[in-house]
């Protein structure tokens, strides 16, 4: 039975420390963030979890949960020794960190194993060379999903989580309308929305693996791919692996970053500067 969703705009600070006090008391929200809509949970609650794996449906079984943590918080939890040397630095930092890559992409990251250990199943896995991984999507940079965390940790979430709002094996849901029938249909409670969305970026954010075999661009989103090795000042990023989006990739950044000179937190500050523009 579909139930009223509360529609809190972004600049509903009331509205949008309701709907972190809604996650902390176990239950699912939704979230438009640059060109996708995304539904979050309490990452430690289990049966939060249990309920994102109700509304996406069995193929989403054995897929881990993002994480929605700062780079404060999540700089401490990466297995250093794993990731390229040269990006050491930048990812042990997470001023760095934040600076280059908050609200880019998600990052699909090595963890240590007593870290991993001390986070729930669901939000990690692990690979046959034992590494354990965890996605992260630091939303430095996003104001409202910024803010949005940091009501949830006052409001006790530690841990935030998070996946794409759609049932699995159907395209992610980048339109606010549809979004609102998903959410009343799926019973969320509260959907923050943007009044005034970019109309040129449609789907969700690409995804990107650092690790022992390097820096690669697992799912191909927003922007061309090539443009984290900008970012990172890395060279050998492999896009070769990338699966492709589901919707194209934004033609208004495709063409203001056509041959850019910019570099680093530079590049991520006139990115930013375009979606939200």
């Amino acid at each position: 039975m579909a139930v009223e969703t509360e529609l809190v705009e972004f600049g509903d600070q009331e509205g949008i420390r309701r709907a972190a006090r809604l996650v902390a008391g176990g239950h699912v929200i939704g979230i438009f963030i640059d060109g996708v809509d995304t539904i979050w949970v309490d990452g430690r609650q289990s049966q939060a979890a249990a309920r994102i794996q109700a509304i996406k449906g069995e193929g989403r079984v054995g897929k881990p949960l993002s994480a929605i943590l700062e780079a404060d918080a999540l700089a401490p939890l990466i297995d250093l020794d794993r990731i390229p040397r040269s990006l050491r630095d930048i990812f042990a930092n997470a001023e760095e960190l934040a600076a280059r890559m908050g609200a880019m992409a998600g990052l699909r990251l090595p963890v240590r194993t007593a870290a991993a250990r001390e986070l729930p199943p669901y939000m990690v896995s692990q690979s046959a060379d034992g590494i354990y991984w965890l996605q992260d999507f630091i939303p430095h940079g996003h104001p409202t999903t910024s803010r949005l965390v940091r009501e949830l940790a006052l409001a006790g979430v530690t841990l935030p989580a998070a996946t794409s709002m759609n049932v699995s094996g159907t395209p992610e849901i980048a339109d606010q309308e549809e979004a609102v029938a998903f959410s009343r249909q799926h019973r969320l409670p509260a959907l923050l929305h943007d009044p005034q969305p970019n109309p040129h970026l449609q789907g969700s954010f690409p995804i990107l693996g650092v690790g022992p075999e390097g820096v690669v661009l697992l799912r191909e989103g927003h922007f061309p791919g090539q443009l984290f090795g900008y970012l990172l000042e890395y060279e050998d990023i492999d896009l070769s692996p990338a699966k492709p989006a589901r919707y194209p990739i934004s033609p208004q950044i495709r063409e203001r970053f056509a041959g850019t000179d910019l570099r680093g937190a530079a590049l991520r500050e006139a990115l930013l500067d375009t979606i939200h523009g």
